[in-house]
């Protein structure tokens, strides 16, 4: 019988306490909440991962156990909120995409969006499980390696913190390649909705009642959970028709472009189905 298991990463706070964020922790417990009400998750089937327990270990190991048993008609879902980078490992030029893990102190402890998408692959290419089957990764993080705090200009032209958006990303550009590559592998056999373009950053806000939001959360999550809720059978396409615009009022004058990198023929089916 088919099954519906998902994997949640959040990580508020870092064992560095400077790259601490704030919404991440709840955008995961939301996004549970979500698949329990709206699309028939089991509360058992569903493994989060919060803070000091969002190891690179932990978040590798519990991508592979995610995939341990996958079959036909099978939905599994992937949800990562924290930070984002971009880097390079010291024996490959190719720039790629990663999640940090809570421990993280250099690259080493990154976790590449090539080694989820490697198990995904290979997961789906041996059982011959193309087609048939749902994996959606949702990325509530930067993919950028240029910024790590949102900036503003004070009374008197200087740069102070804007505590109203925190980027989810860490600069780590000085250890990129001038000429690198990027490793881009989206339209694939699987499904990635991520927060922002790999060149932009994506907002952790804070509560603001004015905003409607009543705690600290991602705003990529916030309102993507939220257009699940009031219609729960919406396509790729709807969900992108009616999100990009609503981010975009949400953070300006912040730029940030979530991407639905979906292939073609699953554009138009029901999210998180097969």
């Amino acid at each position: 019988m088919p099954t519906k298991k998902a994997f949640l990463v959040g990580i508020n706070s870092y064992k560095n306490p400077s790259f601490s964020l704030r919404g991440c922790v709840n955008d995961v417990d939301s996004l549970a909440q979500v698949l329990i009400a709206t699309r028939g998750f089991a509360p058992d089937d569903i493994t989060i991962l919060k803070d000091a327990q969002a190891t690179q270990a932990g978040i590798m190991n519990g991508v592979q156990q995610l995939f341990e048993s996958v079959a036909e008609g099978d939905v599994l879902v992937f949800g990562y909120s924290g930070h984002g980078t971009e880097f390079s490992k010291s024996d490959d030029q190719k720039v790629v995409e990663g999640l940090v893990p809570y421990e993280t102190v250099s690259t080493a402890s990154l976790v590449s969006n090539r080694d989820i998408n490697t198990i995904a692959r290979q997961a789906i290419s041996t059982r011959n499980l193309a087609g048939k089957m749902n994996f959606t990764a949702i990325y509530d993080c930067c993919h950028s390696g240029q910024m790590y705090r949102a900036l503003a200009q004070g009374k008197n032209g200087e740069f102070v913190f804007d505590d109203s958006l925190i980027n989810r990303v860490l600069d780590i550009s000085l250890l990129l390649p001038e000429a690198a590559e990027r490793d881009i592998e989206l339209n694939d056999e699987f499904q990635v909705f991520s927060a922002c373009h790999h060149d932009e950053t994506a907002a952790d806000m804070k509560a603001n009642p004015a905003l409607n939001l009543d705690r600290p959360r991602g705003a990529f999550s916030f309102v993507l959970h939220n257009l699940i809720k009031a219609n729960p059978n919406y396509s790729v396409n709807d969900l992108e028709r009616q999100l990009l615009p609503a981010i975009a009022d949400l953070v300006k004058p912040h730029i940030q472009v979530p991407v639905f990198a979906v292939q073609e023929a699953w554009k138009s089916r029901p999210i998180l189905t097969v």
